[in-house]
C-alpha cells in the first residue's frame, strides 16, 4: 500500500514540475512577443483608436504627429518623476529618517505629476480639435470610456459627460 502511495506522489510531483516548466516557458516566450496585456501598447492602442474613429488619412497623420510630440515632451517629465520616486524610496534603507528630505522628494513628485497631467489634458484638447460633428461625439465617447471606465461601485454622476451624450 505504501508503495502505491509513493508512486502516486512521485507521478503528482512530476506532473506539477512539468506544468510549472510549461508555464515558465509560456511566460518567457509570451513576453518576447511584446507585452500587450492589461494596458495596450502604443501601436495597438493607436490602431484600435483609428479603427473605432474611422479617421481619414490626414487625420491619422495629424493625430500621429500630435501623439509623437506629446510623448517626446512628456517622457522627460516621467523620467524625472521616476528618478525622484527612486530617490525617495531608497531612503527606506537610510539609518535615520529625514522628514524634510521626504517632503522635498514628495513635492517634486507631485509637481512632476501635475505637469504631466496638464500636458496630457492639453494633448487631448489639441487632438479633440481634429474632429467635428459625429466624429467629435465619437472622440468624446472614446475619451469618456478611457477615463471613466466602470469600476465596481463607481458613481456615474462623477463623470463630466455621460455615455449618452
Amino acid at each position: 500500500m505504501k508503495n502505491n502511495t509513493n508512486k502516486f506522489l512521485l507521478i503528482a510531483v512530476i506532473l506539477l514540475l512539468l506544468v510549472n516548466i510549461a508555464l515558465v516557458l509560456y511566460m518567457v516566450l509570451d513576453k518576447s512577443k511584446g507585452n500587450d496585456h492589461g494596458r495596450m501598447g502604443g501601436k495597438a492602442a493607436f490602431e484600435k483608436f483609428e479603427k473605432e474613429m474611422g479617421m481619414s488619412a490626414t487625420q491619422k497623420a495629424e493625430y500621429d504627429s500630435l501623439r509623437t510630440m506629446h510623448f517626446d515632451a512628456i517622457r522627460p517629465v516621467f523620467d524625472s518623476i521616476r528618478a525622484n520616486r527612486r530617490a525617495l524610496y531608497k531612503m527606506i534603507w537610510d539609518k535615520e529618517l529625514n522628514d524634510s528630505l521626504i517632503t522635498v522628494y514628495s513635492a517634486k513628485i507631485a509637481e512632476g505629476q501635475t505637469q504631466a497631467d496638464k500636458m496630457t489634458i492639453n494633448h487631448f484638447r489639441r487632438t479633440r480639435n481634429l474632429f467635428e460633428g459625429d466624429m467629435l461625439k465619437k472622440y468624446d465617447k472614446f475619451l469618456n470610456k478611457m477615463f471613466f471606465w466602470k469600476r465596481p461601485n463607481h458613481d456615474k454622476s462623477n463623470n463630466k459627460k455621460n455615455d449618452d451624450d
